[in-house]
């Protein structure tokens, strides 16, 4: 609910969804008023959200395959953003090309919210534990502070809560 306060969809917005996973079926998403967009980088997730598109008879933006670092949407294209559960798999460098696509397809002053894991939390060291055992290392690798200035560089940080084994932060693009 508070993603959702935050972004403020409405009819004529894009919304783009990075690192979608299912979160179009789970999330809520469909129900919103704004177009929905996905990215993934996992073509059979792309296929089961084209199918669940389908059986609901729902209209979407666009589900693309590919990295978030490289998408194919024009400069400004989004309105607003989300990218959720998806940061921790990956380290600094591909972290900060992540953002700076983020920053490129959003319009000035758009709305992005995104998580990422608060390493200094005990439960975050355990989930990186779990997440390692199932085959699915947490390469994050970020203390919040150098985290924080990253996001700087092209992001106005309005909010950043500490749910504990994450961090949430609510951002708006910079000019």
């Amino acid at each position: 609910p508070e993603i959702k306060a935050y972004l403020g969809p409405e009819p004529g917005m894009r919304f783009v969804d990075l690192g979608c996973c299912m979160n179009l079926m789970f999330r809520g998403y469909a129900s919103w008023p704004s177009a929905y967009y996905g990215v993934d980088i996992s073509a059979r997730t792309i296929e089961a959200l084209q199918g669940f598109v389908a059986q609901q008879g729902l209209t979407v933006g666009a589900l693309w395959c590919g990295r978030m670092d490289r998408t194919p949407f024009t400069d400004g294209f989004f309105d607003i953003a989300a990218c959720i559960g998806v940061l921790e798999y990956f380290e600094a460098e591909y972290v900060a090309a992540a953002l700076a696509e983020m920053r490129r397809i959003l319009r000035p002053q758009g709305r992005l919210v995104l998580d990422v894991p608060n390493l200094g939390d005990p439960a975050c060291r355990m989930m990186m534990r779990i997440e390692a055992y199932l085959g699915r290392p947490d390469r994050f690798d970020l203390p919040r502070e150098a985290f924080e200035r990253m996001l700087a560089e092209g992001f106005a940080i309005e909010q950043g809560d500490d749910l504990g084994a994450t961090v949430q932060y609510f951002l708006r693009r910079r000019q």
